[in-house]
């Protein structure tokens, strides 16, 4: 395992969810070696938007002042390699956005905060991944997530046995 690996949890087959490696520390005196994860998702944050990023340059029209959400996204995913819109519900949604310094991550957020009731999931079968922005459903569902915030996991080698 190094930093940066991708690891994926196939505890739930098929829906498994894909975690980065973000340190490994070892602990030579016990054999103990941790290894602390994140989810796919935070690879968003490792770039940002440089400059000032107008409606004009998201939708690849000269002087336009807004953009619809669907382009504003697109821009930003256009910016990284790891992630792809997927399914999206707010196609006809239009505002002037605009961005400077933001994190990728951050800037989906502010899209996603004028969107209603928008709701991230993802699929993380195939690379590159896919961020879907969908409408919350207000019908019951039958999915629960338990202990999905995994932040680490330890491991540790008894020498002794190898």
């Amino acid at each position: 395992i190094t930093v940066n690996s991708w690891l994926k949890d196939d505890t739930n087959p098929g829906a498994g969810i894909v975690w980065r490696v973000k340190s490994i520390q070892q602990a030579f005196n016990n054999d103990t070696v941790t290894v602390s994860l994140e989810h796919a998702i935070n690879t968003l944050r490792d770039k940002i938007l440089f400059g000032e990023v107008t409606p004009a340059m998201m939708a690849g029209r000269l002087g336009a002042t807004t953009c619809t959400a669907q382009e504003a996204i697109n821009y930003i995913l256009s910016q990284q390699s790891d992630w792809v819109l997927g399914a999206f519900d707010y196609r006809n949604v239009i505002n002037p956005y605009k961005f400077d310094g933001d994190s990728l991550y951050d800037a989906l957020v502010k899209v996603t905060k004028s969107l209603k009731d928008a709701w991230w999931s993802y699929d993380l079968s195939a690379y590159p991944f896919k961020l879907n922005i969908t409408k919350r459903s207000e019908t019951a569902g039958t999915e629960l997530r338990c202990g999905r915030n995994l932040v680490s996991i330890t491991r540790t080698q008894d020498t002794a046995k190898m």
